[in-house]
């Protein structure tokens, strides 16, 4: 018997299975507590998506995308944009 690999889980994944079934704006990534920065600026973009302040959501501009979470940040301000028509 194969092995079947099992399709990657990144922090984004709940984010987007939650997108299609409907949710919006889905919850944003779970970060450890040692980036919660991040944690609260996807917090911040959430509250601007449910209250449908396209323009605070696209403005937030990382101070870098060197890092996993930084692009999940990136990515979840991305996911809300398409949903938002952004």
């Amino acid at each position: 018997m194969a092995y079947q690999r099992k399709g990657r889980v990144t922090l984004l994944t709940k984010a987007q299975r939650a997108m299609k079934a409907g949710h919006f704006p889905p919850a944003p990534p779970e970060f450890p507590l040692s980036n919660y920065t991040y944690a609260k600026v996807c917090e911040r973009l959430r509250r601007a998506a449910e209250s449908g302040d396209v323009e605070t959501v696209r403005a937030y501009s990382p101070k870098g995308t060197a890092n996993t979470y930084a692009r999940a940040t990136v990515g979840y301000r991305d996911l809300l944009l398409s949903r938002m028509g952004g």
